[in-house]
């Protein structure tokens, strides 16, 4: 078995620790973050029932290399 190893582009997030987008998705420490409408403007719904703007986010954002660790399939 042979782990594949991917580095990708992407951003962190500076006041949010373990926060990153890729993919063209955001991800909490290896889960994808579900995005909520909040009065009209999209936010991420982080730890149970805390809300981060993405507009807020924008201004914290680094750009960074990702590793992405892949698997081959059973088959």
């Amino acid at each position: 078995m042979r782990i594949k190893e991917i580095e990708i582009d992407g951003y962190s997030f500076t006041d949010v620790d373990g926060l990153t987008w890729h993919s063209g998705k955001f991800w909490m420490n290896d889960k994808e973050v579900k995005r909520v409408y909040n009065n009209g403007s999209i936010a991420l719904l982080l730890y149970g029932c805390q809300k981060k703007s993405i507009k807020k986010l924008r201004k914290t954002a680094v750009k960074c290399k990702i590793k992405i660790y892949t698997e081959p399939l059973p088959f």
